[in-house]
């Protein structure tokens, strides 16, 4: 009896762990629907749409974008360059080493408005440039 007693008090345990994990993992928003994804290619930023240089990507203020780098891609970075008016330094987004391959994910969850971004190596040379625009949700 004391070993059952044990094993539902186990089960009980775990399913309040389970439930106080469910609403951080809601809360990051990281369903497929929620996030964009910007391909980071040879010399170009590149949306779903195939919006080109300068890229452009449009989402809902609390969700994110990914910016994905190509399997053959030259060294490249995100760096953010403007914000919205009145956004806190500690409220910016955080911008990409320069890298070959990976990826780098940024929610955008503090303010509307448009979020500009280069790719240093390539701002000049090949024109690396793109913008989110983050909208209020309807």
């Amino acid at each position: 009896m004391t070993t059952k007693a044990k094993l539902v008090l186990s089960g009980s345990a775990a399913a309040l762990a389970l439930a106080a994990i469910a609403p951080a993992a809601v809360g990051e928003r990281a369903t497929a629907s929620n996030s964009k994804t910007v391909s980071v290619l040879n010399d170009f930023f590149a949306t779903t749409n195939q919006t080109l240089n300068p890229s452009k990507t449009t989402i809902e203020k609390g969700d994110s974008v990914t910016w994905k780098w190509g399997a053959e891609s030259n060294p490249h970075n995100v760096k953010f360059t403007s914000y919205p008016d009145g956004l806190k330094k500690v409220d910016r987004p955080k911008s990409s080493s320069i890298k070959t391959s990976g990826s780098h994910k940024v929610y955008f969850s503090k303010r509307t408005g448009i979020y500009k971004y280069v790719c240093t190596v390539h701002e000049d040379s090949a024109g690396m440039r793109g913008k989110v625009v983050v909208e209020t949700p309807d």
